[in-house]
């Protein structure tokens, strides 16, 4: 599969369909408390992704939208790329949008080939700014609300950019499907 590389000049040549697009937002790993990065917590984190991107798929999504953050993202990014090789029939693309251009030169070796390997089997992968500033994570957030119609949001607590997302989803009229961590640890006792 062939990336499409994008910027912020050229961004408006990608054919987003807002109907058939969904986003994600999800908290980093190391944002969680330590518990979830138990092996068993992380799997049930994949599984459910893996179940509201299959549900998405069958109401008729087709492209997906990640933020590239380390953490939910790329387990969201990964649901998204089984689905779409085990149903190549269904066309469904994944885009990834950084930021800022350079944002994966603060990744360890590990995180760097974890990202790219995402980056590499992305439909197309979007750079919003040529440096960071401050705000650029929001604006990223922003742009991914801006172009989808579905918004699933794995979450945790409330001071964090996925909060925010959530919020800036909510004032745009998206759907959105949820993936309370909270509740999950009280009925599952993980």
């Amino acid at each position: 599969m062939g990336c499409i590389l994008l910027n912020r000049d050229n961004v408006r040549d990608y054919p987003f369909d807002m109907v058939s697009t969904a986003c994600f937002t999800g908290h980093r790993l190391t944002s969680l408390p330590k518990e979830y990065s138990h092996p068993l917590r992380v799997r049930m984190m994949q599984s459910l992704i893996a179940l509201k991107v299959i549900e998405a798929a069958r109401a008729g999504y087709r492209t997906f939208i990640t933020g590239m953050a380390l953490g939910a993202d790329m387990l969201f990014a990964d649901s998204v790329l089984d689905h779409a090789d085990a149903n190549p029939e269904l066309g469904i693309r994944l885009v990834g949008v950084s930021p800022f251009a350079g944002e994966e030169r603060r990744l360890s070796p590990e995180e760097l080939a974890r990202y790219n390997s995402v980056k590499d089997r992305c439909h197309a992968f979007i750079t919003l700014s040529s440096g960071y500033y401050n705000g650029c994570f929001a604006a990223r957030n922003r742009f991914m609300v801006e172009h989808s119609s579905l918004l699933i949001a794995l979450y945790h607590h409330d001071r964090s950019g996925t909060s925010q997302t959530i919020n800036m989803a909510k004032r745009k009229g998206l759907r959105i499907e949820q993936i309370n961590l909270g509740s999950l640890s009280v009925y599952f006792g993980l």
